[in-house]
């Protein structure tokens, strides 16, 4: 393998995930693998720059809207593992170490979702990124799922969250995807 739609091909379709859409979009290409189990709701999306760097992987699920969103809105950097560059990840074998160990161990975090009114308003998720086994430090993120009015807003501040929101729920991220 020497590029990574070459790589994520082989090791996704060599798993439970097959290739489902393959598109250009601009300077991108996509691919979407969808799993073979209909039960596993989980999609994954993985964007190519056309210089052959990886732009994103996103593990797509209906039960998770917060962690999808926020994956929607980041995107790899050059040195995303070191420091920040311009946006891509080059194929590598350190960069290919990462997603190796990704696809084989898994998502590792959870989201936890505020409902009001049987709506997600709100999630917050803790997501942990480090290649070495003993990272436990959460990389965490608010990430708001509806508008909420001025009024809202105020009550939230004052009341505090856990008294304005009429239940939370928590999805542990390995429900998402537990590796291949």
């Amino acid at each position: 393998m020497n590029n990574w739609i070459t790589y994520f091909k082989q090791k996704l379709s060599n798993s439970h995930y097959t290739l489902y859409k393959e598109s250009t979009d601009g300077d991108m290409d996509l691919l979407i693998f969808k799993s073979s189990n209909p039960s596993h709701e989980t999609s994954i999306e993985i964007g190519i720059l056309k210089n052959g760097d990886l732009i994103a992987i996103d593990f797509i699920n209906p039960n998770t809207p917060g962690f999808t969103k926020q994956q929607q809105e980041e995107f790899f950097y050059k040195c995303s593992y070191k420091s920040f560059g311009v946006s891509g990840v080059e194929f590598n074998s350190y960069n290919v170490s990462h997603f190796e160990k990704l696809l084989k161990t898994g998502l590792r975090g959870r989201e936890v979702q505020y409902i009001k009114n049987g709506k997600i308003i709100q999630s917050d998720i803790f997501q942990y990124y480090g290649i070495e086994e003993n990272d436990n430090n959460p990389y965490g993120i608010s990430i708001r799922l509806a508008n909420l009015s001025f009024f809202e807003k105020i009550k939230t501040f004052l009341l505090g969250r856990d008294k304005f929101y009429d239940s939370t729920r928590e999805i542990e991220l390995s429900q998402v995807f537990n590796g291949i």
